[in-house]
């Protein structure tokens, strides 16, 4: 608002609509606002909004500035004011890739911002010469997130093989058979995850549901870097 009246003055009306976060809401509020003669639309943010909202614009011949971080719905009258999923995953790629990381791991809601930031990471890995190891989706909300994280982890496996190593040790009467066994009382798991980082590309009410199921299902967060975008 600042910005835009500071350049129009009093030459400038700025309309605003709600579209309550849904599709249908966004199609209405620009459909409305494309009945008032505007010149511009401002938004939406979310990509599957933008998309159906374009070709309302475009039939009017009116250009969208929007919200999104998703690229692919840009073009022909729509243009994006964000950082997009690619620029934000290149960052931090490239910067802990300069830290010795090389295998990656990628956590990702599965809508269509986690297969934008997928995309995005498969294309910086590659580009850096890291290695894209494991990759897991969840619930945008977070709610189903046990079963990909354990699945992440190696969790069940991992757990078999701390049953199998104890059974070993049981069977070997030496003393030092017993204090390795007393070591393995209070664990888990055995051995470790096969990657150096994970991308967790949440934020909100979703991240508090996920990012805890890491350790629980220990996946050491000492020794693997977590990653996020904006």
């Amino acid at each position: 608002t600042m910005a835009l009246f500071e350049l129009g003055g009093e030459r400038l009306q700025l309309l605003t609509r709600d579209t309550r976060g849904t599709v249908e809401g966004a199609k209405a509020a620009a459909s409305g606002l494309l009945e008032e003669g505007v010149q511009l639309l401002l938004g939406p943010v979310f990509s599957a909004s933008v998309d159906a909202v374009a070709p309302l614009a475009r039939a009017r011949g009116v250009p969208m500035v929007a919200f999104s971080s998703d690229r692919r719905v840009a073009g022909n009258g729509v243009y994006l004011l964000s950082f997009t999923a690619q620029q934000e995953v290149d960052r931090v790629v490239g910067y802990v890739v300069g830290q010795g990381v090389s295998r990656f791991a990628a956590l990702v809601p599965d809508d269509a911002y986690g297969t934008a930031v997928l995309d995005a990471l498969r294309d910086s890995v590659d580009r850096h010469r890291g290695l894209l190891v494991r990759v897991e989706r969840f619930a945008p909300d977070g709610s189903d997130a046990h079963e990909p994280v354990k699945r992440l982890g190696q969790y069940s496996a991992r757990r078999q093989a701390l049953i199998e190593r104890r059974r070993e040790l049981a069977a070997l009467d030496t003393a030092a058979a017993q204090r390795r066994l007393a070591a393995l009382k209070n664990r888990d798991t055995v051995g470790v995850v096969d990657f150096d980082a994970v991308l967790l590309p949440a934020g909100g009410e979703p991240l508090r549901a996920v990012a805890p199921l890491l350790p629980y299902y220990d996946i050491d967060i000492g020794a693997v870097r977590l990653l996020g975008t904006g």
